[in-house]
């Protein structure tokens, strides 16, 4: 029992290291992930997207005005080679619990909404938002947001206009 708690603390630990935070710059994404395996920018673009793969997981960052706005991250089979298409399968919902923690920012999540697909948590600081997407008991993907681009994102899409 001691080993398995020591396991999953240090596993807790690697894995708080590795993960992107909100409002991170590309350049800083870069130091903690290596270059982009994928950018999808169009040219003159402020808000693009940029793919990483961290040990097992692929992070899709959304990029806005060079801060980090989005991310989803969804864990790997393996590492793709070459131009494989990447595999993905369930993650344990502890590493999604080290992805949250990853994105505290000294604040906590709070639960608004939990049902059998999704989990959907705000920071208290009200800084960020989370959806965790459930399948089977296990976690599918994790998807953390500023909550300052998803309410401007908001607004653009419910007013129809492209501002």
């Amino acid at each position: 029992m001691k080993k398995s708690c020591l396991f999953l603390a240090v596993f807790a630990l690697l894995s708080y290291q590795c993960h992107a935070r909100i409002g991170e710059s590309s350049a800083q994404l870069e130091k903690r992930f290596g270059p982009p395996i994928r950018e999808l920018k169009q040219p003159g673009a402020t808000i693009y997207q940029n793919q990483y793969i961290n040990s097992d997981i692929l992070i899709l960052a959304t990029i806005c005005n060079g801060a980090s706005v989005v991310e989803h991250y969804m864990k790997l089979k393996s590492v793709p080679v070459g131009n494989e298409a990447p595999v993905l399968i369930l993650m344990p919902v502890e590493l999604a619990a080290a992805i949250l923690q990853a994105n505290t920012e000294g604040s906590q999540w709070d639960e608004v909404e939990n049902n059998e697909h999704t989990r959907r948590l705000v920071r208290a600081d009200k800084k960020a938002l989370a959806v965790i997407v459930k399948e089977k008991q296990s976690v599918k993907e994790v998807r953390i947001s500023s909550v300052d681009f998803a309410e401007a994102l908001a607004g653009r899409t419910s007013s129809g206009q492209n501002k």
